[in-house]
């Protein structure tokens, strides 16, 4: 048997998994592929450190796989295959230094953004790696690291750099990264629901122009309980996790509907109390960069994490053009609903979309009942198609029919 401390993949994968909490899995160099018989586990859940080192002191494996998205900590890979590609990068973007190894046809780079969908345009020869993805990465045959991470991988929206020019578009799951296991019971569905429909309502507290910061004792007992809890829902409970607790905190406060119009400056408080309770675990003790951070991610975050369905409808009340499929309706709310489906089609891609007569009812502004009726239309009428019946855990699942990736027609 090699001796471990030769094993240079058997240092990396336990380096990779210990520093950045990435989900490590055997791999084979010339298929690119998951080396393991059975891996869906690791989709998931990220191997113990013992079974890390038994897959690669045992000299059976000759590369190192990382499954990407919330498994590792939200790790997002972009893959470039061609050289125009990593030319492309190198003029738009070189100047974020964010890490990135050679490959034998291009290279690799890696930020973290939460849930979105991996997608792949071999036309330009650029994919977007993200949920349940595998990567061989270096010291792999082939791979080095061109610009090494330091400890830390930076968060960054990929959709903010410009790759919607190679047909890559923001779109995020609409469900938990096993969808499986999401059990979609009437009382989860109705704390989600509470939670979006309050995108509707408007904020019981007014940010006015010119006030230095909310205060909590302003506000309303509801609002104060929302804040605790996004408070202590976002702490981070070790070193390494400050920057990715912020921009949690934002999606959390983004949740807050008497809070989400707010500007930065106004939620300073807010961020002071939370800063004062994590500083026990963090290794930042300045203030002031954790205020950057959160001023830098505050009017980046547009909606809660996870809230499908609130940025559906969100995008549908900003956006009235209607979908040519609503043309032959002339009842507003028939009207809107087409368009929150379309919405929901469009952040879902080719997967199906889930609605249930509950909410589609309090986007109306219609009983349950009533909702059941207009949805049950919209698929006589062969706007929706049923892609998975409800059951007693799940909504409904649908897809818009004719859907035309993206564009109203």
């Amino acid at each position: 048997m090699p001796n471990p401390r030769d094993n240079t993949l058997l240092d990396a994968a336990v380096h990779y998994s210990r520093t950045y909490g990435w989900c490590i899995v055997a791999a084979n160099a010339k298929s690119k592929s998951v080396a393991l018989s059975s891996w869906t586990k690791y989709q998931t859940t990220r191997p113990s450190e013992e079974q890390i080192i038994k897959w690669f002191s045992s000299g059976c494996y000759d590369a190192l796989g990382v499954i990407a998205g919330g498994v590792s900590g939200d790790l997002v890979i972009l893959d470039f295959d061609r050289q125009q590609m990593c030319d492309w990068w190198d003029a738009n973007h070189a100047d974020k230094h964010l890490p990135m190894e050679r490959t034998v046809r291009g290279r690799h780079v890696f930020m973290r953004w939460p849930n979105c969908i991996t997608q792949k345009r071999e036309k330009e020869g650029v994919e977007l790696r993200s949920i349940a993805a595998m990567t061989v990465i270096s010291p792999s045959p082939g791979k080095h690291w061109l610009i090494d991470p330091n400890g830390e991988i930076p968060e960054l929206n990929p959709f903010a750099l410009g790759l919607e020019v190679f047909g890559i578009c923001e779109k995020i799951s609409p469900v938990l990264e096993n969808p499986d296991s999401q059990e979609f019971t009437e009382e989860k569905e109705e704390e989600i629901s509470s939670a979006f429909f309050c995108l509707r309502l408007a904020s019981s507290v007014k940010c006015q122009d010119g006030a230095s910061s909310v205060k909590l004792s302003a506000v309303d007992e509801k609002t104060q309980r929302e804040v605790e809890d996004a408070i202590v829902s976002t702490l981070p409970e070790g070193p390494r996790q400050r920057n990715r607790a912020i921009f949690r905190l934002c999606q959390a406060i983004k949740g807050i509907a008497a809070l989400r119009d707010c500007p930065a400056a106004h939620l300073r408080g807010i961020v002071q109390e939370w800063y004062e309770r994590a500083l026990p675990v963090i290794r930042t003790k300045n203030f002031d960069e954790s205020w950057a951070d959160f001023t830098y991610g505050w009017p980046r975050v547009k909606w809660p994490r996870g809230l499908v369905l609130g940025l559906a409808l969100t995008k549908a009340l900003d956006d009235t053009t209607n979908p040519a499929q609503a043309s032959i309706y002339s009842d507003p709310r028939n009207q809107l609903l087409v368009r929150v489906c379309w919405q929901l089609q469009r952040i879902c891609g080719d997967a199906p979309f889930f609605l249930s007569c509950r909410n589609a009812g309090r986007i109306m502004e219609v009983s349950h009942t009533e909702a059941s009726k207009r949805l049950e239309m919209l698929i006589a009428d062969g706007i929706l198609e049923i892609a998975e019946r409800y059951t007693t855990n799940k909504a409904t699942r649908y897809h818009f029919k004719e859907w035309n990736d993206g564009t109203i027609t």
